[in-house]
């Protein structure tokens, strides 16, 4: 089985590659180490990556490059004959979306069209897309279902996730393309994605000795999943070749913003200092996953408790040079 995973060397995408190598599968990576974040960042995971291809009997192949180039996506469909695509790569994180929405909905809708024709046209077994929970935009009404209205985003960020998952729909109505978007809820993890993230945002500010900057008054909540958890779910909808299906990948426990520091004391075994600060438009009170489907159609099982998760992250931090350290948050 030979799969494309787009994202490759990113916090989500270096996860899905581990594990699919360690069951014995074959990768092409792809990755155009966009600078949203520093480059080491994501060279650190992909490194990973690339040590344990040389100890598994799967293979790892990674290759640079920019899913809208549709020449250099379609040299990789052609030469590689790629089986099945695990669709990672996009511009994250919901404020930066504000400051550059065109280039979000570049990204995120043209990058997305050439995988979508180049898989049509490489007749491609299945499509798996990694959408998001904030397609739900702010709505209060929980656990959030697959069948909830999505037509309210409150972040350009969220309505390309959102345009993605009606894209692929169409792709599938007009060609038979099956596909599965999967609508992620807050992943974290060792390594978890530098810039943008609460708790690598608060782990840091925390080991930096400097106040944790909180959103309104730290009721907010939002469903924190392990990343293990998460790749548990990808590869179960890689497996399962959906015709076209949509599902929550979450961990149905929300976790708030107080709790999250609660935790960071407890785990890092350090004092943190609260700074409140107004919430952007752009944030919702919170994010909840009603996960039944997935259970029911992925055998989607989270295992991972929140306090479990972050203390994992924690071990992982503190054995990370210092340039990691200091990276901006």
């Amino acid at each position: 089985m030979k799969i494309l995973v787009t994202g490759a060397a990113g916090f989500i995408g270096s996860y899905v590659s581990r594990a699919l190598l360690q069951r014995g599968d074959s990768i092409v990576g792809v990755d155009n180490f966009h600078q949203y974040y520093d480059k080491k960042a994501k060279e650190l995971a992909n490194q990973i990556t690339l040590d344990l291809a040389n100890e598994s009997q799967g293979t790892y192949l990674f290759i640079e490059a920019d899913i809208r180039d549709k020449n250099a996506m379609k040299q990789i469909f052609e030469e590689h004959q790629i089986d099945k695509v695990i669709h990672l790569a996009a511009m994250a994180g919901v404020p930066y979306s504000v400051k550059d929405p065109h280039l979000y909905m570049d990204v995120n809708i043209m990058g997305t069209t050439v995988l979508a024709d180049l898989a049509v046209e490489y007749h491609i077994q299945n499509f798996v897309s990694a959408s998001s929970s904030s397609v739900y935009g702010n709505r209060t009404e929980v656990p959030f279902r697959e069948s909830d209205d999505v037509n309210t985003p409150v972040s350009p960020y969220a309505a390309s996730k959102r345009m993605g998952e009606t894209l692929l729909y169409t792709y599938h109505h007009l060609y038979q393309l099956p596909v599965s978007c999967l609508r992620f809820f807050t992943v974290y993890g060792p390594l978890q994605r530098p810039y943008g993230m609460v708790i690598q945002r608060f782990m840091k500010q925390i080991d930096h000795n400097q106040p944790v900057s909180i959103y309104g008054d730290g009721s907010m909540g939002r469903d924190y999943t392990y990343v293990d958890d998460i790749v548990s779910g990808i590869i179960g909808a890689l497996d399962a070749n959906c015709p076209y299906e949509i599902f929550n990948l979450g961990n149905s426990n929300p976790v708030t913003v107080s709790e999250i520091v609660d935790t960071l004391e407890e785990v890092m075994q350090q004092p943190a200092e609260r700074s409140y600060i107004e919430a952007p438009k752009t944030e919702v009170s919170i994010t909840y996953a009603d996960i039944s489907k997935a259970q029911k159609m992925l055998n989607y099982h989270p295992k991972v408790s929140f306090i479990e998760g972050v203390r994992r992250q924690w071990e992982v931090y503190k054995t990370m040079p210092q340039w990691y350290k200091d990276l901006p948050w």
